[in-house]
């Protein structure tokens, strides 16, 4: 256990990295800016990273791209809770505990 710094971007970087095995965020509190460029960076470097959208208004859960692009405003509406991990085997075991 590694005492966060308070950047999920960091931590994800770390990850990435290899100084991290894994991190959560089971939270609904990431934007889309926090998970774009390290998403990449952890699939670059071998790992895997599931990103899970809530929506606060879930109206746009269908049709969300489209509904965005009309309204640029509502991408502060979408948070998202990750799992990411090295490998898929630590992915699949963080899972079966939450």
């Amino acid at each position: 256990m590694v005492r966060r710094l308070g950047s999920s971007i960091l931590d994800l970087c770390q990850l990435a990295a290899g100084q991290y095995d894994a991190y959560i965020s089971p939270g609904n509190r990431l934007k889309i800016t926090d998970v774009c460029q390290p998403y990449a960076l952890v699939k670059e470097a071998g790992g895997i990273m599931e990103v899970i959208p809530s929506f606060k208004n879930e109206v746009f859960y269908g049709n969300f791209l489209y509904e965005c692009l009309r309204d640029p405003g509502l991408l502060n509406d979408i948070r998202f809770k990750v799992i990411a991990a090295g490998n898929k085997e630590l992915l699949e075991e963080i899972k079966k505990y939450i």
